[in-house]
């Protein structure tokens, strides 16, 4: 996905490429002006030499395709250019566009929809998928288009949305449990973000413990309930009584136990029970460990 920081440090103004974004997904259509002369560079440049226009247009910085990132390169351009293209054909190369994944495009729409609806109604329980519906959403988030482009891509709100719609269904049992001190939040959360969105339900505290429950009930059962337990070490993970007592519960039901570094820790601090555990080393960014973790988790799934 090319996200708009990288069309702006492309495509810069002087260049004038007119931007299309429809639902999450980016289409162009070109202006007339696709280069620029020295008159126009002038301009820009008041005080420019010859010399200085020489190397612009020799390193291709007058052009829009030969300074185009290779991202935007694989996006679908409509050429439209005024007494140089023809308008139906361009026209109708736009409405082909349209017709491109259009039911994935649609099944976007009305799950956002639901999905706001469930968000402005306090996420309560009967606002989420069931049955047809949920099963219709699973395949939908599961659909990989490879090297192809997207046309659009899911929300942090599509994957919460079926993931809790998932777990519902499974009477709130989960893939993984996140056990993680809380000074180590932020990169739980990014973790727990990238499990979502490979449709792979989790349990962590901030998200599902209600107000006013008992914690270290609501944990347990959060243990009980996990197909794994996914233990983010670091120095205060380590000091954590709470995370001391999730260890020793997913041990106690031969919980399957990944070990995954979220800090900077020596081998004397890690309890010898864990040492000779295989574990990810993360340092902080959860998506290493993801690469290879998450395919791991989903494999073990039934």
């Amino acid at each position: 996905m090319v996200d708009s920081t990288v069309i702006q440090s492309i495509l810069r103004p002087e260049l004038l490429c007119a931007v299309c974004s429809s639902k999450g997904s980016t289409h162009f259509v070109k202006t007339p002006v696709e280069n620029i002369d020295q008159e126009i560079w002038q301009q820009r440049n008041p005080n420019g030499t010859d010399e200085e226009w020489a190397e612009y247009e020799a390193a291709g910085l007058h052009s829009c395709h030969t300074n185009m990132h290779p991202e935007i390169g694989k996006i679908n351009w409509v050429q439209c250019k005024e007494e140089i293209d023809d308008f139906e054909q361009s026209l109708q190369q736009l409405l082909a566009l349209l017709q491109l994944e259009k039911d994935y495009v649609h099944q976007h729409t009305v799950l956002l929809n639901q999905a706001l609806e469930w968000e402005r109604n306090q996420k309560q329980t009967r606002y989420l998928l069931t049955g047809e519906d949920r099963q219709r959403a699973e395949a939908w988030l599961a659909v990989r288009f490879g090297d192809k482009q997207a046309p659009v891509w899911p929300t942090d709100l599509h994957y919460a949305f079926i993931t809790e719609s998932i777990k519902n269904a499974t009477n709130l049992m989960t893939q993984v449990f996140l056990a993680h001190a809380e000074e180590d939040d932020a990169i739980a959360e990014k973790v727990r973000r990238s499990l979502m969105r490979a449709g792979i339900t989790t349990w962590s505290y901030r998200a599902d413990i209600e107000y006013g429950s008992d914690f270290e009930l609501a944990m347990a059962r959060g243990v009980e309930q996990a197909d794994n337990v996914l233990f983010l070490i670091s120095p205060a993970a380590l000091q954590s009584a709470y995370c001391q007592t999730e260890l020793e519960l997913a041990l106690t039901l031969n919980k399957w136990l990944i070990l995954m570094l979220a800090g900077a820790v020596t081998e004397s601090e890690i309890p010898v029970f864990l040492r000779n555990r295989q574990y990810k080393v993360d340092g902080g960014k959860g998506d290493r460990f993801l690469s290879g973790e998450v395919g791991v988790i989903a494999q073990r799934q039934p």
